[in-house]
C-alpha cells in the first residue's frame, strides 16, 4: 500500500498542478470557486487514465462494460470529491479573508485554498478507490504480467 500511496501522491501533484493552472486561467472569467471546480474536474478525468494507469496497474484489467462501470464509479467518487474539495476551497478562502491576510501576489490564497482543499478531498478520494472502485488484485493470485498491458482498455492507454 506504501508505494501505492507515493503514486497515488505522484499523479495527485501533476493532477493539482494542473487543477490550479487551469484555477489560474478561468478565474479571470468566473469566480475562483467555479474556476477551482472546473479545474478539479478536468484534472480528475486525467487522474483516472493515470491512476488506472499507473497507481492501480496492478489491479485486475477490466473491458467493456466492466471497465465502464470502474469508471462510472471512479466519477462519482470525484462528483463526491468535487463537493468536498468545494466547501473546504470556499472554507479556507473565507477564513483567509476573514482573518485579512496580505499577499504580494492576490492568486496566493486561490492557490493556498486549492492546495489545502486537494489535501482534503485526494485523502477521501484515495480510500474509496484504494477500498472500492480500483481495488488491488488478491495476494496469490494467478495475474499474468508477462501478457503486458495488453488487456487495458485503448481510451486508458
Amino acid at each position: 500500500m506504501i508505494k501505492r500511496l507515493v503514486q497515488f501522491g505522484l499523479v495527485g501533484a501533476l493532477c493539482l498542478l494542473i487543477q490550479i493552472l487551469i484555477l489560474l486561467f478561468i478565474e479571470r472569467f468566473l469566480p475562483s470557486v467555479i474556476a477551482n471546480m472546473i479545474g478539479f474536474i478536468a484534472s480528475a478525468q486525467l487522474n483516472f487514465i493515470l491512476s488506472y494507469r499507473i497507481t492501480w496497474g496492478d489491479s485486475p484489467r477490466k473491458t467493456g462494460r466492466a471497465q465502464a462501470a470502474s469508471r462510472l464509479k471512479f466519477n462519482l467518487v470525484v462528483l463526491l470529491s468535487v463537493g468536498i474539495n468545494t466547501v473546504v476551497f470556499s472554507w479556507i478562502s473565507h477564513v483567509l479573508t476573514v482573518l485579512n491576510m496580505t499577499f504580494t501576489n492576490e492568486a496566493i490564497p486561490h492557490i493556498v485554498a486549492a492546495i489545502g482543499a486537494t489535501i482534503v478531498s485526494s485523502s477521501c478520494t484515495f480510500l474509496l478507490n484504494h477500498y472500492l472502485v480500483l481495488k488491488p488484485e488478491e495476494e496469490g493470485a494467478n495475474h499474468d504480467t508477462t501478457a503486458g498491458n495488453s488487456n487495458v482498455p485503448a481510451s486508458v492507454e
